[in-house]
């Protein structure tokens, strides 16, 4: 799942939650949620694969995290000022799985124990609830999901 998704499922509970602390938390837990639309990252996962890995897993993360931030910017622009702690947090907090997968899944980094288990208990929800659908139709539910978040949050 692109971290424009979980970004924007982020923006929105920070709009709704006043709470900072409450809207990190929810917005972590809405990642898991959120990673049950079929994205079709196997393909995509295939592709870096072949060649140029770092250079196409560096293009693909440097674009998702200019959305993501252009995003945030976007809402926060539009919001009053006491919201902004608020969208901030889930917003952080509904990429914060990933942000802590990736460098484990990608360069294999850390033998940490508790950095361990909860990526196998990341990896084993999303294989869970997979649905094995193609990265075309992955990103098209990828895309839809994150216009009808912006919507609600715009």
């Amino acid at each position: 799942m692109f971290l424009s998704v979980h970004t924007a499922a982020g923006i929105f509970i920070g709009k709704q939650i006043p709470n900072p602390f409450l809207a990190f938390m929810v917005g972590f837990f809405s990642h898991f949620i959120v990673d049950m639309v079929p994205h079709g990252d196997d393909e995509l996962n295939l592709w870096l694969e072949k060649g140029g890995r770092r250079i196409k897993i560096r293009n693909v993360v440097g674009l998702d995290i200019a959305l993501s931030s252009a995003l945030v910017s976007a809402a926060i622009s539009r919001v009053d000022i006491r919201c902004i702690p608020s969208i901030l947090a889930a917003a952080f907090g509904s990429v914060l799985p990933d942000l802590v997968w990736w460098p484990w899944k990608i360069f294999e980094i850390s033998k940490e124990k508790l950095l361990f288990k909860f990526v196998n208990f990341h990896h084993n929800l999303q294989e869970k609830f997979k649905r094995n659908v193609s990265f075309k139709y992955g990103f098209a539910f990828q895309v839809l999901t994150l216009i009808g978040l912006a919507l609600l949050i715009f």
